[in-house]
Formats: C-alpha cells, structure tokens, sequence
C-alpha cells in the first residue's frame, strides 16, 4: 500500500510535499525568472518553459527531464 504525500503550500508560489520517508520537497514558481525550480534530498532542480511543434512543456534545464516525470520519481 503507498501512502499519499502531504503537502502544505505556505506561500502562494511554494509547495512543500512530505514524502513516506519525511523528507521534504519543496516546489517554488519563480516567476521573475521564469522557471519553477524543486529542492529534494537528491539535489535542485531547475525548470523552464520550452514550446515545441505540438504542446509547451516545463523542461530540466540540466538534464531535459519533463517536470512531471521528475517530480513523480522523486517522491517514490
């Protein structure tokens, strides 16, 4: 049986999720810079905006990683 993360959103731009292990992620929307940028125990993780032919995408600016994707594996 998986447990179900909780989250807080104590900022309007700020998400922190507790995973099963109870360590944190925190999802931030940086809007000045226009990235969503994630802070997990495995590293930080940088997102931007990237239009291709048929949807736009939040894409890792290092590794390519779709933000979705990235996040679900993180809190496995």
């Amino acid at each position: 049986h998986k447990s179900e993360p909780d989250y807080e959103t104590p900022q309007s731009s700020v998400i922190e999720i507790e995973r099963a292990d109870g360590k944190t992620i925190i999802i931030n929307a940086h809007q000045a810079m226009q990235e969503i940028w994630v802070a997990a125990p495995e590293g930080a993780f940088h997102f931007r905006w990237q239009e291709n032919e048929e949807k736009g995408e939040w894409r890792d600016t290092r590794s390519g990683d779709e933000f979705f994707e990235k996040v679900d594996a993180l809190l496995m």
